[in-house]
C-alpha cells in the first residue's frame, strides 16, 4: 500500500512542477512580448508626438508669415491714407486761399 502512494506522490510531484515550470517559462515569454508591443506603442507616440510638434512648428511659421504681410498692407494703408489727408488738406487751403481773402 506504501508503495503505490508513494508513486502517486512523486509522479504528482513532477507533474506539478512540469506544470508550473511551463506556465511560469510562458509567462515570462508573454510578459516580454507585452513589454515589446508597449514599447512600440511608446515609439509610436512618439513619432506621433514629433509629427504634431513639426505641424504646429510649420503652422506657427506660416502664421508668422501672415502677421507679417498684415502689419505691410497696414502700414501701406496708413501712408496712403496720411497722403491723401495732405493732398486734402493741401487743395482745401488752396481753394480757401483762392475763393477768400485770408489775413495771415
Amino acid at each position: 500500500m506504501s508503495r503505490p502512494l508513494v508513486t502517486f506522490f512523486v509522479i504528482n510531484s513532477v507533474t506539478t512542477f512540469v506544470i508550473s515550470y511551463l506556465y511560469n517559462y510562458y509567462n515570462i515569454l508573454f510578459n516580454k512580448k507585452q513589454q515589446k508591443d508597449q514599447n512600440l506603442n511608446k515609439d509610436g507616440d512618439l513619432e506621433f508626438i514629433i509629427n504634431k510638434i513639426k505641424n504646429l512648428e510649420q503652422s506657427i511659421f506660416l502664421l508668422q508669415q501672415n502677421i507679417d504681410d498684415i502689419k505691410i498692407t497696414f502700414e501701406e494703408k496708413n501712408n496712403k491714407v496720411i497722403e491723401s489727408s495732405t493732398i486734402l488738406n493741401n487743395k482745401l487751403e488752396e481753394f480757401i486761399h483762392i475763393n477768400y481773402e485770408v489775413f495771415d
